[in-house]
């Protein structure tokens, strides 16, 4: 997958402990790789150029499952965030679910509590 549109293609994106490597097109956790699918980074990418922005479903389906149904990418990328959530630890926080809506990201989640989003 390309970097997002808006997005620099050496840029690093800070999560509390996770950095996203957009050049890298990897994930580290503190010192090593988070260990993420393809599809985890690819998710984590497109909400990263949108920072604290809803970013919908049907958005979100059409980039990373194009063809697919809204309801089919919905069960995808909601399986996606559940395991992307156990990878990223204290930085799982930062990625925000807005009921039968979307996904948000928080980039501004350092010194909180567990990793909670600033708002």
């Amino acid at each position: 997958m390309n970097p997002p549109i808006g997005q620099e293609p050496g840029q690093r994106i800070l999560l509390s402990s996770v950095t996203i490597d957009l050049a890298a097109y990897r994930v580290v956790r503190g010192r090593r790789a988070a260990g993420l699918t393809a599809a985890e980074v690819d998710l984590l990418t497109v909400l990263a150029a949108n920072p604290g922005r809803l970013v919908r479903y049907e958005e979100l389906a059409g980039a990373l499952h194009p063809g697919a149904s809204v309801a089919c990418g919905r069960a995808r990328i909601k399986f996606t965030v559940g395991q992307l959530r156990k990878k990223l630890g204290r930085a799982r926080g930062c990625l925000q679910t807005i009921f039968g809506r979307g996904l948000m990201l928080y980039l501004d989640v350092r010194g909180r509590k567990g990793g909670e989003a600033a708002r």
